[in-house]
């Protein structure tokens, strides 16, 4: 009777263990980057989405007016679908809105910006309405549409 076992080796077991660890991390890693990627696209879709919002405020009010920046979140939230503002996708906290950003230092109620902090390279963080300037708590570039 022959007692031969076939089976794998202890460190044949440990080669197949490490080189799974390995392309787990290569996925992760390249995940980490998409995932990035997809929150800065969101960011950019909310913020157009709150543009039309403000801009729809704007238009609606008798005398013309952007939102207040002590209220602006729950005044356009009647112009959003399904009634709420959007907010950041990794922070949960609303998107910095910053009224009267124009280049003069008296206080200019025709223009606003909109800011979030992207998280890649090319990721742009700033949309302002025409004439407005980047305010200064939102350094990282304008982008205008």
């Amino acid at each position: 009777m022959d007692k031969t076992k076939k089976a794998f080796t202890l460190i044949e077991l440990l080669v197949v263990i490490a080189i799974i660890g390995i392309l787990s991390t290569v996925v992760l890693i390249n995940l980490s980057g998409t995932r990035k990627r997809a929150r800065d696209a969101r960011r950019q879709s909310d913020i157009a989405n709150i543009k039309l919002a403000i801009e729809s405020y704007y238009n609606d009010q008798t005398s013309p007016a952007y939102p207040a920046n002590s209220s602006w979140s729950t005044d356009i939230k009647d112009y959003m679908s399904g009634g709420t503002t959007p907010k950041d996708p990794k922070t949960d906290r609303n998107y910095c809105y910053d009224l009267g950003t124009s280049a003069n230092t008296t206080p200019d109620e025709d223009s606003y910006a909109i800011c979030y902090q992207p998280e890649t390279p090319d990721g742009a963080g700033v949309v302002c309405s025409p004439n407005a300037t980047v305010p200064s708590n939102c350094a990282s570039g304008t982008y205008t549409y």
